[in-house]
């Protein structure tokens, strides 16, 4: 009899721990029926997706499944219940209550009962939000330094052609390449290490001095005094680095008598920035939108701000608003 307390004892201790690591964990738990019906859910799980236990429990995961995530879970779980295999693990989104997406790391084992047969799934959800975030931007950095890249070999080669169809000896063209490189160059240290920020105008001066002469009549910059926190100045440095580009490869700098007048405003706490192209080739609206134009149409996400792209014939006129507060960061 003492023998049967005691083991007893050992299985109701053994219990209790197994109730408060359920409760406790930092992680979410789930245990899910045969069916896919949410059998019980632990507090953080709750808290993952902002409902309260009682409107969980009841509900299938399909439910509070992203649509696109539903099949790829369903085909494992059917796998797993048939022993085909012994567990599974993947990424997938659920809905938060909010309707907001939550991006977890999903571990399922499966509990059978003595003849094998299914009694529950556990799932074991850990939040991976901030890490899919990160993977987002860096996948962006990659794909812009691709892009970067790229662009920069087109603006060498434009440039070389410019130099040559004006030179007088092989001298003067390639004392004139010397001079466009190294003002690239320049440009691409800037780039590198901007995220100290810079004043508006310095920004402004060493991404246009990428493709044109210093003091080139051709650019007319003003405005006042702006400090450029690591964000803006990374945000709107490329945004301005794909309008020169382009300013170079179709438009008003990829001809003698073509101007850029950029300028800026800092009244009621916002900053209105306009790049406004005069005297190029007749401009008509790309028949598709390239990762370039999608830099500069979004530019203004990151800042609080909006952003208007026109391609009038005349010229192409970049403006960008956003609140001074968001231009520190």
């Amino acid at each position: 009899m003492a023998e049967t307390t005691s083991a007893s004892l050992d299985d109701d201790l053994a219990f209790e721990r197994l109730k408060r690591t359920f409760e406790c964990a930092p992680v979410g738990i789930a245990f899910v029926s045969p069916a896919g019906v949410l059998i019980d859910v632990n507090p953080a799980f709750c808290r993952m997706l902002g409902y309260p236990r009682a409107e969980l429990c009841g509900r299938t995961f399909h439910e509070v499944t992203h649509p696109e995530d539903v099949a790829p879970n369903v085909e494992l779980l059917e796998r797993l219940g048939s022993g085909d295999i012994d567990g599974y693990r993947m990424q997938k989104r659920y809905l938060r209550a909010s309707g907001e997406v939550l991006w977890a790391d999903l571990t399922v084992s499966v509990l059978r009962d003595p003849a094998d047969r299914v009694l529950s799934y556990i799932s074991i959800i850990v939040d991976i939000g901030e890490a899919k975030q990160l993977e987002g931007r860096l996948s962006f950095l990659l794909h812009e330094l691709q892009h970067r890249s790229k662009n920069l070999l087109a603006v060498v080669r434009a440039t070389t052609h410019r130099i040559a169809a004006t030179a007088t000896s092989v001298k003067s063209m390639l004392a004139g390449v010397d001079d466009r490189l190294m003002g690239l160059a320049a440009s691409q240290d800037l780039l590198v290490t901007m995220g100290q920020g810079v004043a508006l105008a310095e920004l402004v001066e060493k991404q246009i001095s990428a493709f044109v002469p210093a003091n080139d009549a051709r650019v007319v910059i003003d405005g006042p005094r702006v400090a450029l926190g690591p964000n803006a100045t990374n945000t709107i440095g490329m945004a301005l680095h794909e309008l020169a580009t382009n300013a170079c490869k179709y438009g008003a700098l990829s001809v003698i008598e073509g101007v850029i007048q950029i300028s800026w405003t800092l009244a009621d706490g916002e900053l209105l920035l306009t790049w406004q192209e005069r005297g190029g080739p007749p401009v008509s609206p790309p028949d598709h939108k390239g990762f370039g134009r999608n830099v500069i149409e979004r530019s203004a996400e990151n800042l609080g701000g909006e952003t208007t792209l026109t391609f009038d014939p005349a010229g192409v006129c970049w403006r960008l608003r956003a609140p001074q507060a968001g231009l520190a960061h």
